[in-house]
């Protein structure tokens, strides 16, 4: 019997045996309202203490309905103490003496001296911790009041704001909710971009669990990094929104708005934006163009550490990003190339019922780029030569995408509950691309040049779905799960290939051309259930086992043929550069595991058994199948110690796997690009992931400081990486390919080595001569990433350092400034060639400033300069960024205004991108907008219901 059914026979009979031990637990539960409003009191700080003990038995923060529950009590009486900044403090004594005692619903009232001194004197505690969540009171920051999310959680502590998204806590911010529930979906920005700051009571940062977690009460480790605004209990009823519209030199404009209606748990918002300014919203649904157009270039991009400066707004530097080619570039903030965009959304959320609420929203992104972008990339191999290559790329590009998401929970019943999650996008892109390249030795001799013309017509849609279903027993701490999930993607392109390759020794030597018609499509199918059951043993100890299945099949259809431009005819089918392929990837995974908690510890460990299967079938232009097996054990921990209420520490450690794509198991060449041919491997293996992380927070509320320390260790067993042959001469490769002399062939293969370490710091504290706040960041970063150069293992080490500090002002609504520095250093290490060897340097200095000055006039500006040293020879680059605006507001309440705006006055504006692969170096300039000035007409609605107003 195979150690999976003993897995699995063990994990049964433990269901059957949880499921008939009794137990009893004492619980204490109620609700706490504003005694004037009757809406619910979020983040109150809630005490539970035994009377006849020192100490505090129980401890925690009420919930977005202001909810609170304590359990595993024992028979006593306890001291019930409740406080929340503004209101006065609440005390009862409770006496336990049968398993369930509600308190009822505890109706607080303002404090008014409390009140009286956080205006008069302005002191408010910044930042509190809340068990695993770090509060930030918005009270506490001061900003203009055209200040939006963005622009206040930009001067918190922890939180970092730059052109590549949003961090909290070293992190990447996946989610936002608005009082606990979700606002836009996946997308961070619209919501920080779109809320006002002047709304905004709390921000809270913590790890969101999974719904499986929520649900169950079990942490199973899946969590997302996430920001929870919570809103002014004065603005949760009302209209509040802008609407702006711009126009200026060279036939510029931009437009927009946003217009949100609240009204208790019904919430509506719509946004909207036209500009050929270069400013998008796009999500990672949105890039169908962008990756396709990534990978038909065929370069073998597989990983190492970058640093690149783009311009187009303050924040611009990226630090270290692991990988290139990345698709996260393209999310969101101003792009390289000049755009044109169109977009709108809506969010809807409510409660029907007491038993139905629901959250869905939809997207619509329609964009038409053009770029133009000059590319320098060195390769490097096992001896004192090396390969240079320079491009340059025109492309266009047009992309529409339309994409929703739902969320619906219902409770059948106070131990039955349904939660339904359904996403769905559609997709079309088309594009242009005109590309010469030219390959030379080091010794400056011509090698090969090619002229490519290509052109693409894709589209694609994307549908899934995540059902889970929670039975909670009469038992607290007994719950049974079932989640079904799937998912099904379609996609299709057609390509047009028009190229002219030239081979040079010394003279002219050869010229080949191709014409091709490529036909793509792709279908990808997910399905996955689940069982879960826990049990609490005792008042601290709760087990859970559970199994699941998940089956992912993929198919791919690549048929080339050539193609006369000329008549526009199809001739024959091309088999070399054809294939039919299909990869079925299939998981069972029974796992058991184990929770302690008590007032100071937590600790969550489980091990998972997981038996996996990777079956691949070529059924074209030849027969072929690989059937691969891999049987794993993975293990999961988690430890929380609360050193005290402002200290606790976290360690995690996780083991994963990751399979292959059908891309990288499709054994097919793209020689879209002759001098960079690529293809696939079907004797990939999953990559085995282990990873280690800690995280230390202190926060000293009386003398608003902050601190956080993360730190992680990630180390890859067979590792998906690239191996790149370099023709010396003309070769014949895979499929009986001629690659000419200086080409490139680049496909996956595993590689054991893959390492990753990083750190990150922050510290906040204020200034109180300068009447600021002051965040000082710092982080390291190593990465080892393995690769091949001709059979020969080449081992890129990349150290990077970066440090910055903010001051933002916390002076007053008329006068809000912003300062930051930030310095990144990076040296990167080849075993192959040391001569190779090379370390860069960037600083970047930004200011911001908004000041109301007389008569209601405004006057803004923002400004940036970066310097790059070690790029390629002879073009260690710095650039200013410098904006400016002038305003004046009008009408009741200041609510509209007229601004003149200068974007890039000193016309500097640049944009460089550098790459350090496991075996090449790149560099990228891309087009970006220049200079020009824009006259812009706002309008802003406020328009809240007075708290007496309220219907309670």
């Amino acid at each position: 019997m195979t150690f999976f059914r003993i897995f699995g026979i063990l994990g049964g009979l433990s269901l059957v045996f949880f499921s008939i031990i009794p137990g009893h637990t004492q619980t204490v539960s109620g609700q706490i309202l504003d005694v004037s409003t009757k809406e619910p009191i979020v983040g109150a700080t809630v005490k539970l203490q035994n009377i006849k003990e020192t100490e505090i038995v129980k401890y925690q923060p009420s919930d977005n309905d202001g909810r609170f529950r304590f359990t595993g009590l024992t028979h006593a009486y306890y001291k019930l103490q409740i406080t929340s900044l503004g209101y006065k403090p609440f005390q009862k004594f409770v006496r336990v003496s049968s398993e369930e005692v509600g308190v009822g619903k505890i109706l607080m009232s303002e404090d008014s001296k409390v009140l009286d001194e956080i205006e008069v004197v302005g002191k408010v505690v910044p930042v509190e911790q809340k068990g695993d969540t770090m509060q930030i009171n918005a009270l506490a920051f001061k900003t203009n009041p055209d200040a939006t999310a963005e622009d206040l959680i930009s001067k918190m502590p922890g939180i970092v704001v730059d052109k590549s998204g949003v961090q909290a806590q070293g992190e990447d911010v996946k989610k936002v909710l608005v009082d606990g529930r979700e606002f836009f979906g996946n997308d961070p920005s619209a919501a920080l971009k779109n809320l006002p700051s002047e709304i905004i009571d709390k921000i809270q940062v913590f790890d969101r669990l999974s719904d499986q977690a929520q649900f169950s009460g079990f942490d199973d480790g899946n969590t997302t990094k996430t920001i929870n605004i919570v809103t002014k209990k004065t603005m949760r009823d009302g209209k509040f929104g802008r609407i702006y519209g711009g126009y200026g030199s060279d036939q510029l404009y931009s437009s927009g708005g946003n217009i949100n209606y609240f009204n208790k748990d019904q919430r509506i918002s719509v946004i909207g934006m036209a500009n050929n300014v270069n400013q998008q919203n796009f999500a990672s649904e949105d890039i169908l163009g962008v990756a396709s157009g990534q990978q038909r270039r065929g370069r073998g991009f597989g990983g190492g550490g970058r640093s690149s400066g783009r311009g187009g707004r303050p924040g611009g530097f990226q630090r270290n990003a692991v990988g290139t080619g990345n698709v996260n570039d393209f999310i969101t903030g101003q792009q390289d190339g000049i755009a044109s965009t169109q977009a709108s959304g809506i969010n809807y959320a409510d409660a029907w019922g007491k038993r139905l609420t629901m959250n869905g929203s939809y997207f619509f992104n329609h964009s038409n780029r053009n770029n133009t972008e000059l590319l320098s990339r060195q390769t490097i191999f096992n001896n004192s030569s090396t390969q240079l290559y320079n491009e340059s790329n025109v492309s266009t590009s047009s992309n529409t995408n339309h994409r929703a998401n739902l969320r619906m929970e219902y409770k059948i019943n106070p131990t039955n509950i349904i939660l339904f999650t359904p996403q769905v996008s559609f997709q079309n892109n088309s594009s242009t691309d005109q590309l010469k390249g030219i390959t030379t030795s080091s010794e400056g001799s011509s090698i090969a040049d090619v002229l490519n013309s290509y052109l693409t017509d894709a589209n694609g849609n994307n549908l899934s779905g995540n059902v889970l279903y929670r039975h909670a027993f009469e038992k607290k701490g007994r719950t049974f799960t079932i989640n079904i999930r799937g998912a099904s993607n379609k996609n299709y392109s057609d390509d047009q290939l028009n190229t002219v390759n030239t081979s040079y020794r010394g003279t002219l030597i050869g010229l080949d051309s191709i014409n091709q018609l490529v036909p793509l499509a792709g279908n990808g199918n997910t399905v996955s259930g689940s069982l879960t059951y826990s049990e609490p043993l005792g008042k601290q100890v709760q087990i859970q086992t559970g199994y699941s299945i998940s089956k992912t099949n993929s198919d791919a259809n690549k048929r080339t043929f050539d193609y006369d431009p000329f008549d526009e005819t199809v001739n024959s089918l091309d088999t070399l550069l054809s294939n039919v392929f299909s990869s079925n990837y299939v998981t069972h995974r029974p796992n058991v595991g184990v929770t302690f908690r008590n007032q100071k510890y937590f600790f969550r460990g489980s091990l998972t058994y997981q038996h996996a299967s990777l079956i691949s079938d070529q059924e074209f232009p030849d027969l072929g199948k690989t059937d691969k097996r891999f049987e794993n054990l993975l293990p999961f921990g988690i430890f929380r110690y609360n050193i005290s209420r402002t200290k606790n520490i976290r360690l995690i450690y996780r083991s994963s796997t990751d399979a292959p794509s059908t891309t990288q198991l499709q054994n097919v060449v793209d020689i879209s690009d002759p001098q960079f041919f690529s293809g696939g491997n079907p004797n990939l293996n999953q990559s085995k992931n282990n990873m280690f992380i800690t995280r230390f927070s202190h926060t000293v509320p009386d003398k608003s400081r902050t601190f956080f320390t993360f730190l992680m260790l990630r180390n890859t067993q067979d590792y998906i990486t690239n191996a790149t042959f370099v023709a010396s001469k003309d070769s014949i490769i895979e499929n009986g390919l001629l690659l000419k002399r200086g080409s490139q062939f680049t496909k996956p293969i595993n590689i054991d080595g893959y390492w990753n370490v990083r750190s990150f710091s922050s510290i906040g504290v204020p200034a109180q001569w300068l009447k600021s706040n002051v965040n000082l960041n710092f982080g390291i970063t190593y990465t080892r990433e393995p690769g091949l150069v001709n059979n020969d293992e080449n081992i890129a080490n990349t150290l990077s350092l970066n440090g910055g500090i903010v001051v933002g002002s916390n002076i007053s609504e008329n006068m809000d400034f912003n300062f930051s520095y930030s310095a990144d250093y990076s040296q990167v290490k080849y075993t192959l060639q040391a001569n190779q060897n090379n370390t860069y340097i960037s600083h970047q200095i930004g200011a911001k400033l908004n000041l109301i000055i007389w008569n209601n006039i405004v006057f803004r500006t923002d400004y940036q300069y970066q310097t790059f040293n070690g790029l390629s020879v002879g073009s260690n680059d710095n650039y200013s960024l410098w904006n400016v605006s002038l305003a004046k507001k009008f009408l009741k309440d200041r609510s509209a205004e007229l601004m003149f705006y200068v974007f890039d006055i000193l016309g500097q504006n640049s944009s460089i991108t550098r790459t350090n692969g496991e075996t090449y170096i790149e560099e990228v300039r891309a087009q970006v907008l220049k200079q020009y000035f824009m006259f812009t007409f706002t309008y802003t609605l406020r328009n809240f219901k007075n708290p007496d107003q309220v219907d309670h």
